[in-house]
């Protein structure tokens, strides 16, 4: 598939998940040149492999898991920019007005875990939020097999 982007052509190499599912990522020719050695990953690469991840894992890690866009943490902790309107309302209160449409329709607290990638500094971390329901600390005794040492 083909498309214009700022007066060029860009080639489509693949969409995945493969239509008609939602959220799919586009990966162009460009973004696949990311991979070669000493280039730096972009966010359709980090994006396209964490969705693939999770959806090709098997087993309940697709219902149990959310992975944000590799642009979530980004526009969270964006910084108030000058004269922005709205000047009175908390930080808190104006970051989730940002991103609030990214989880309109997922329950996120009733996940197990939250992935979402950040880039800072021209450098990928993948922040895990365990248990992001959870409101009180929970306490699990470990028992070792007959004859093992503890860990």
């Amino acid at each position: 598939c083909r498309f214009w982007l700022n007066h060029v052509f860009v080639l489509r190499l693949i969409q995945y998940p493969a239509p008609p599912s939602k959220g799919r990522i586009s990966v162009t020719k460009e973004d696949l040149l990311r991979l070669r050695d000493g280039e730096f990953l972009n966010d359709v690469i980090i994006d396209f492999y964490l969705k693939y991840l999770i959806l090709e894992g098997g087993g309940s890690a697709c219902d149990r898991s959310h992975v944000f866009s590799s642009f979530f943490y980004k526009q969270l902790s964006r910084r108030r920019a000058a004269g922005e309107e709205d000047a009175f309302i908390p930080d808190r209160d104006r970051r989730h007005q940002r991103v609030k449409t990214w989880t309109r329709h997922v329950d996120i607290f009733s996940k197990d875990f939250l992935f979402v990638p950040v880039n800072q500094e021209a450098h990928w971390f993948l922040v895990v939020v365990c248990f992001p329901g959870l409101e009180e600390p929970q306490h699990q005794e470990f028992t070792c097999p007959a004859g093992e040492p503890p860990p």
